[in-house]
């Protein structure tokens, strides 16, 4: 199919769960399609059409449409932990020596059933072998509804280095876009997916205040940490007062760099700031 979703039928809405560490979103279920966004271990997936293999819908976080593998969707949770390390991994005992069951990446959602002294054991979706596995406590928050810079700082510091991937959402591979939508879901907020997506989604919030960004406003000290800098097609949020967190294409990766280095390579492609965003304290 060259459009995304085919022809409607009467499917009725099905919630499923992504069963393993990443699976690819895809435009259609052509052999050339491009990767348009990723889903992860836990997230939630509302299947509106199904082929032999594939399965068309959206993420219930973001509304994201696109094809996915029927395969790694299973029976949905309701999961009350994320990964705020790196990564994970659930193994079958509370041991180290056990065996693996999946690596799964940053921002992974679980069900815990228990804790075992370093060890939470949660619940397994079950189209897998197992119905229960192990990770490690340390891996694990409670999945919060409300905006921590501390915890913020941290998960960012985690992410530097994480090479750069169009439409990828995970520390394997990330775009600007996902790594914004990955470090909101730290903070019980759900915003979508590409950047004009996102402009649109926080001039329409009550959390956050548009800047006023005219001609007296001085990008060198109006701005604060947790400042969220759009140009077009491009996002990054401030680490600091003069420090830049992004995920980029020059670098490769997400990087922190001065705030004024991004805006001298940009304005070389006539790129200026588009808008400033603050979440509202």
């Amino acid at each position: 199919m060259s459009k995304i979703g085919g022809k409607k039928n009467n499917l009725k809405k099905i919630i499923k769960q992504i069963t393993v560490s990443k699976t690819p979103l895809y435009r259609n279920i052509e052999k050339s399609s491009s990767l348009i966004s990723e889903c992860i271990f836990g997230e939630e997936f509302i299947i509106y059409e199904q082929t032999k293999n594939w399965s068309f819908g959206c993420l219930t976080k973001d509304n994201y449409k696109g094809w996915t593998h029927s395969k790694n969707l299973g029976n949905s949770l309701n999961n009350d932990y994320i990964v705020s390390t790196n990564s994970s991994t659930i193994l079958t005992q509370p041991d180290i020596k056990s065996k693996l069951i999946e690596t799964i990446p940053i921002g992974s959602r679980v069900k815990v059933l228990g804790k075992f002294d370093n060890w939470y054991k949660i619940q397994i979706p079950n189209n897998s072998k197992n119905s229960y596995g192990f990770c490690p406590y340390v891996h694990l928050i409670k999945i919060k509804q409300k905006l921590n810079w501390k915890l913020l700082k941290l998960i960012m510091k985690q992410m530097i280095g994480t090479p750069y991937l169009w439409g990828g959402r995970t520390n394997f591979g990330i775009d600007c876009s996902g790594l914004l939508q990955m470090l909101f879901n730290f903070a019980g907020i759900s915003i979508p997916r590409d950047t004009h997506q996102q402009v649109k989604f926080f001039t329409n919030s009550k959390l956050f205040n548009l800047i006023n960004t005219d001609k007296n406003f001085d990008y060198h000290n109006d701005i604060t940490m947790g400042d969220i800098i759009f140009w077009k097609g491009h996002v990054g949020i401030m680490f600091s007062q003069k420090f830049l967190l992004h995920s980029n294409a020059f670098h490769m990766g997400v990087f922190i760099e001065p705030l004024k280095d991004t805006i001298n390579r940009h304005a070389r492609q006539n790129l200026k700031i588009s808008n400033v965003f603050r979440y509202f304290k």
